[in-house]
């Protein structure tokens, strides 16, 4: 029974180890990354567009063409991209699953002490039971931090797209309007669009614009017209047309052309020397037509309606 125990536990700190084994990220590359990253940069970074005029002895600047140019913004975008991928294949994944496997070997010693003695089968499947809780908490542990990683990846992935298609895009331009100098700052943006740094902060401002937009929303929710708003505009309609006395309705177009002179409507009621009614009813029906300060509209409908005493007072 002893020797069972003993190989059930070995079999089983065996299928643990293995599946760490298996958290392999990428297959092999087709080529040797390495070199060409290595080529790549050593080309790069022999780039001298100064030279020392022979004659004068001063410095002078080179003058490169259009193809030259766009030669070296693509072998920049091929470094930066290898390196991208490396640091991505690498970085993260590897370190964890090497923590979660470190940690799955400090629990498989120490149920080794519990299982491997005397105790017999009991002891074993307790110890096992422990095993399956514990290697349930390691892997939380590493790879609820790990569920982060994708997001990132997927942050940095989609700020490199846009500088490189912008990069492209001003690639289309002559050498004068879209000289190297230029394209070195756009090449540095699209490294740094490939950190973590650039990531979080790209996230965080995500997430401020998006808090902006739901506020101004609110706002707007806010102040749209309610169903006791509707009523009012009805009866502030009704006033108008059942209205016998035209000097109320001539007092009311100044006040309502200046407190709701946003409104085009209402804007031009100081203006008008005839057809007072006609026009207070344009107003009226362009009052709530604006959803961010229809509330307010009508209020101030309301109230200057009272001021002369068109409908009672709110």
């Amino acid at each position: 029974m002893r020797l069972i125990s003993k190989f059930l536990l070995v079999t089983f700190f065996i299928a643990i180890l293995s599946g760490c084994a298996l958290l392999k990220g990428t297959p092999n590359a087709p080529i040797d990354v390495k070199t060409v990253a290595e080529n790549i940069e050593k080309n790069l970074n022999n780039i001298n567009d100064v030279y020392i005029d022979p004659d004068t002895k001063e410095e002078k600047k080179r003058s490169i063409t259009k193809e030259t140019r766009d030669g070296r913004i693509n072998s920049a975008f091929i470094l930066i991209d290898l390196r991208y991928q490396e640091f991505v294949n690498e970085s993260g994944f590897e370190h964890r699953s090497k923590t979660m496997a470190s940690e799955f070997i400090q629990l498989s010693l120490n149920l080794a002490g519990t299982a491997v003695g005397g105790a017999g089968l009991k002891t074993l499947l307790a110890a096992l039971s422990a095993g399956i809780s514990g290697t349930s908490l390691a892997f939380d542990k590493n790879f609820i931090y790990e569920s982060t990683v994708p997001a990132l990846v997927m942050q940095m992935n989609a700020d490199r797209s846009v500088i490189k298609s912008q990069t492209l895009k001003r690639m289309e331009q002559n050498i004068s309007d879209y000289p190297w100098e230029a394209a070195v700052h756009d090449l540095i943006d699209y490294y740094n669009a490939g950190t973590l740094q650039n990531a979080i902060n790209s996230i965080k401002k995500n997430a401020g614009a998006i808090e902006k937009q739901m506020e101004a929303e609110i706002v707007i929710i806010k102040n749209i017209a309610t169903n006791d708003d509707v009523v009012l505009k009805k009866k502030l309609t009704q006033a108008i047309l059942s209205n016998q006395d035209r000097e109320k309705e001539k007092r009311m177009l100044n006040p309502l052309s200046q407190r709701l002179s946003h409104l085009p409507a209402c804007k031009k009621l100081d203006s008008v020397s005839s057809n007072e009614r006609e026009t207070l009813l344009d107003c009226i029906r362009e009052v709530g037509s604006k959803s961010e300060t229809a509330a307010y509209d009508l209020k101030e409908f309301q109230l200057i309606s009272s001021e002369v005493g068109l409908i009672s007072n709110p």
